[in-house]
């Protein structure tokens, strides 16, 4: 067995240590112009705000609107499909990606629909970790016995050509709620939202549950009622987008950032059973 202290040391004694020192700060005047406490100044001067009206975009603590749903492709489609399957009454079931990002996507379109389909009809699909990532034949195969007409998938699904199509071979409509980076093509039989199929770079790094959020407000806008205590509309699923951001470790800056200081902030009154639990 190799002494990992004796293997450090001899490739010391072969390669000098050279420390990468981050580069100079600016003097204390520009600094003071991004934040009166020094250390505060300094940390958003190494994150890039290097002028005060970014320092004080990236600091400001009032609630942010929403971004436009619209600006993700596809979303007019998606949001049309789900506002028929709501005013239908029809089945529909969601099958959501094993981690945090999956989950806390599945959980906000479960809330998000039963209100308006009740319990028995809206079938919520979590795959095991040893089923492997993407939609599943099981799943699938699931959604076909509890006879929904709509399968919605989020946080997976951009990639999954084959379950999809027997998906549609089975009689199943199928939405794909995703940010995963797509190769290729698009699956051909199911309405694909995707931050990865635009260029508006500024929605690239949203999460699955930053999408599935963003069907809610776009919901919302067509008329659906989106409601979830204590914040009633749409923003009460904040708690579940902060979650499922940085529990994906997406860069916490841009839209990001304001979901997830949002977020917090429905979190710390959240009166769900589960994260209220875990927070205490």
């Amino acid at each position: 067995m190799i002494d990992v202290t004796d293997a450090f040391n001899a490739l010391r004694s072969q390669q000098p240590i050279a420390w990468i020192e981050p580069a100079p700060i600016p003097n204390t005047g520009a600094l003071q112009s991004l934040h009166p406490n020094p250390v505060v100044a300094e940390i958003l001067w190494r994150r890039g705000h290097t002028n005060p009206e970014a320092a004080s975009t990236f600091t400001d603590t009032r609630p942010r609107p929403a971004p436009s749903p619209w600006r993700i492709p596809n979303m007019e489609a998606a949001v049309e499909r789900v506002t028929s399957a709501i005013r239908t009454g029809e089945k529909v079931a969601i099958f959501g990606d094993y981690d945090a990002d999956g989950v806390t996507s599945a959980a906000l379109l479960t809330r998000l629909l039963q209100p308006h389909l009740d319990e028995e009809r809206v079938l919520t699909l979590l795959p095991e970790r040893s089923e492997g990532y993407g939609l599943s034949l099981r799943g699938v195969g699931d959604a076909t016995r509890f006879d929904a007409s709509l399968l919605i998938t989020v946080d997976c699904g951009s990639s999954d050509h084959k379950t999809i199509g027997a998906a549609h071979q089975a009689g199943l409509d199928v939405i794909v709620l995703d940010h995963h980076r797509i190769n290729g093509e698009p699956p051909e039989h199911a309405i694909v939202v995707s931050t990865q199929l635009g260029d508006d770079l500024a929605m690239r790094d949203l999460t699955g549950v930053g999408v599935a959020w963003l069907l809610a407000c776009g919901l919302a806008q067509n008329g659906i009622q989106v409601a979830d205590p204590p914040a009633k509309t749409e923003r009460a699923f904040l708690d579940l987008v902060a979650i499922g951001t940085v529990a994906d470790v997406s860069a916490l800056d841009g839209i990001n950032r304001d979901l997830v200081r949002d977020g917090v902030e429905i979190l710390r009154k959240t009166i769900r059973p589960g994260l209220r639990a875990m927070a205490r």
